[in-house]
């Protein structure tokens, strides 16, 4: 069975499981980190251009990510997790908030990537780990609250599905999730423009399944309830804000 789902497809699949089955399950770990391992330099400046345009120009990466942040609502004495935390850029402005008093740890699977975020000044309640975002290594309901900002969309729906468990289990009840995703807006010419980009990169078909599937669906699929819903940087991105029931 194992080797089946090397190959991506599961002994006994049904066809909407091969019709699921964008790329192998072990698309996260085999090749997300070796393409970050390339692309993690350009990272932060790609996102404050992409930003700049998306987001109203000069400031528009900040403001999306206070955005983020404010629905999080970190405060002094929080344990929280950042999950496919990247360059650390968002996971820095979270511990900045804490004022000194609590935890942030940020997990990320790609060397590179925590190599970038290691050269940024991290305060000291700050961590950031090598690790699988699906398998932390934290006791059940340790943290208080947990991030995951624009990294599921890279993932195979089974991967997705493991790490908002992964939150679930990491997170006491009552503790609060903010999942960030990619959003088709209204109107129609943004709409375009976003699904145009995406078509030549190589997550497209893992960001239209997620499209497709909701990332509020998916949420609540791992447990969660759902307190709110809005869209950030001129809809182009959605932001659930959720609870693990006590």
């Amino acid at each position: 069975m194992a080797e089946a789902e090397n190959k991506g497809v599961r002994a006994g699949a049904t066809d909407e499981d091969h019709a699921n089955r964008i790329v192998p399950p072990d698309h996260y770990a085999a090749v997300y980190a070796r393409i970050y391992a390339h692309l993690a330099r350009f990272y932060d400046p790609f996102v404050r251009f992409a930003l700049f345009f998306l987001n109203g120009g000069f400031g528009g990466e900040r403001r999306w990510r206070t955005d983020v942040v404010d629905m999080l609502d970190p405060a002094p004495g929080d344990r929280i997790v950042d999950l496919c935390s990247g360059t650390g850029t968002l996971t820095i402005e979270m511990a900045e908030r804490l004022e000194g008093s609590g935890e942030v740890i940020g997990v990320e699977i790609s060397e590179a990537q925590l190599r970038v975020a290691g050269r940024k000044h991290l305060p000291p309640v700050l961590t950031l780990v090598h690790g699988d975002a699906r398998h932390a290594a934290y006791p059940d309901g340790h943290f208080d609250k947990a991030v995951i900002c624009t990294a599921l969309h890279e993932m195979h729906r089974d991967v997705r599905a493991d790490i908002l468990a992964e939150a679930f289990r990491l997170l006491r009840p009552g503790g609060r999730l903010v999942a960030v995703e990619h959003h088709l807006p209204a109107q129609r010419h943004k709409a375009f423009f976003i699904n145009a980009f995406e078509y030549f990169t190589p997550e497209y078909s893992t960001y239209r399944d997620l499209l497709e599937s909701g990332i509020g669906h998916e949420v609540e699929a791992a447990g969660f309830s759902t307190l709110e819903t809005r869209t950030t940087a001129s809809e182009y991105f959605q932001m659930v804000l959720a609870e693990k029931p006590d």
